[in-house]
């Protein structure tokens, strides 16, 4: 199944700049090459303008919010996201990008891609973007707490993981012990057991 996948995402990788490369040229030829240079000119200055805008703000607010109200704090952070690549999308010479660009470019737009079309692509977590019970999530495991075993699977903390020491052995190599001829001296060097 992932093999299908690859190509097509090969196939498109490979077909999109044709398609914008022949998108440019049939619209140089309907609308003429100085009209055609200053709408890419003019978009690549409303991309650049659109990323300037947004910049690093949109990590302040993010964080923010999500120091307030918790899960909320991502939908910032994901406009801004989405500003930013509308922005570079305008910056890249080519009609279809643009389009794209300016639709992101759409509060009402992105908002709508924010509330449904991406929770169905990503389960967006305070930890991160992934599948439900991702890397971040602590096994099941009972606990005691008076009144018999719950089992918890509640994200990790390292401030109450039960820990493991693993012992070993380790050496000490300083320049003294160095041989310049062969890279080791010809006695042992010292060793230090914890």
């Amino acid at each position: 199944m992932a093999q299908p996948l690859r190509l097509a995402f090969l196939i498109a990788l490979l077909a999109f700049p044709i398609l914008e490369i022949g998108l440019l040229i049939r619209a140089g030829q309907y609308l003429g090459f100085w009209k055609l240079a200053l709408i890419v000119l003019g978009t690549a200055l409303l991309g650049t303008a659109a990323i300037r805008r947004t910049g690093l703000s949109v990590l302040a607010k993010a964080r923010a919010q999500m120091e307030a109200g918790g899960q909320q704090g991502i939908d910032p952070l994901l406009d801004g996201l989405m500003q930013i690549t509308a922005g570079m999308l305008l910056i890249f010479p080519g009609l279809i990008c643009d389009v794209i660009g300016l639709l992101l470019l759409v509060p009402l737009f992105r908002q709508l891609l924010v509330t449904n079309v991406l929770p169905k692509l990503f389960t967006i977590t305070t930890f991160g973007v992934g599948r439900e019970g991702g890397p971040f999530r602590r096994p099941a495991r009972p606990q005691d707490d008076g009144e018999g075993a719950q089992a918890t699977s509640g994200p990790f903390d390292p401030m109450q993981d039960d820990g493991v020491t693993i012992e070993g052995e380790y050496e000490r190599v300083s320049e003294e012990t160095l041989d310049p001829q062969r890279g080791l001296k010809a006695r042992a060097p010292r060793r230090t057991h914890t």
